[in-house]
């Protein structure tokens, strides 16, 4: 059984009973935006919600960000790129699943470059 908790334009937060365990938990779909003057914004509202959930939360979903180096093949990314997520990261006292199969979950020809991005991920906290 799931119920929707919020919707908003680019999230949707659901409270689900899972039978077995009898426990409830929440999992919120993210789409999050690519443009740099909307991801503050973004993950402002995250950070709020982080903070008033207090049951088991998993993210799961396309975050349009990079965790470390290693998300990325391609031409260099400025350390710049690499800090909203791993802040939320240690805010939330989270992790990122570990990832099954391909290593990238997005791919583009930039400049003659094939660049390689892993920006979809399930986000779990250590609750």
């Amino acid at each position: 059984m799931a119920n929707v908790l919020l919707k908003k334009d680019r999230t949707i937060h659901m409270l689900v009973f899972e039978n077995l365990t009898q426990n409830f938990s929440i999992i919120s779909n993210i789409y999050a935006p690519t443009q740099p003057h909307e991801k503050d914004t973004f993950c402002a509202h995250l950070s709020n919600l982080n903070s008033v959930t207090n049951k088991p939360w998993c993210l799961i979903g396309d975050f349009n960000e990079l965790e470390c180096l290693f998300d990325k093949k391609g031409p260099m990314t400025t350390p710049s790129r690499l800090s909203q997520l791993p802040h939320f990261l240690s805010f939330s006292r989270a992790i990122s699943m570990l990832l099954l199969g391909r290593p990238f979950t997005w791919k583009k020809s930039i400049h003659q470059y094939l660049v390689y991005k892993k920006l979809d991920r399930a986000i779990g906290r250590d609750d």
